[in-house]
């Protein structure tokens, strides 16, 4: 008996896992990528009104000049998804132009960005210390 429950089971987990996977039917809108000339700065995002994270230090790779975080950005009928670090965030359905908020080592930058035109932005600290924002209709490749 014990058996044909495992089995049973099994083969409802095995199933299921596509139902997971398609779980998000909404359409992705938004990447967010940081890039160069982080170096340990404590990171606060918001994109609208809708807090991302708070307190993340970023170190930016020095050899493909990136740090080790993606954001993506879903949008469903009512609400957007956030995804980054296999953490998910519900908010708000995103209108257009999203005002993307960084706080950085308490200093403030916003950027508005239409993702119809730009899908892919990346931020990166320049070697003033000023953050800036790099827009794109393709992927970012890194070495």
């Amino acid at each position: 008996m014990k058996g044909i429950l495992f089995l049973q089971s099994i083969i409802f987990l095995f199933s299921c896992m596509p139902c997971k996977k398609i779980s998000i039917d909404e359409n992705k809108t938004l990447e967010i990528h940081f890039q160069g000339g982080f170096q340990g700065d404590k990171t606060e995002l918001f994109i609208n009104n809708c807090r991302v994270f708070d307190n993340i230090s970023l170190v930016s790779d020095s050899n493909d000049e990136r740090a080790n975080l993606t954001i993506k950005v879903y949008r469903g009928n009512t609400k957007s998804q956030i995804i980054f670090f296999e953490q998910r965030i519900s908010c708000s359905k995103f209108s257009e132009p999203i005002k993307l908020s960084l706080i950085i080592n308490n200093s403030k930058d916003s950027f508005l960005v239409n993702t119809q035109d730009f899908p892919y932005v990346g931020f990166y600290k320049n070697v003033t210390g000023k953050i800036n924002i790099r827009m794109s209709k393709i992927p970012f490749v890194y070495n």
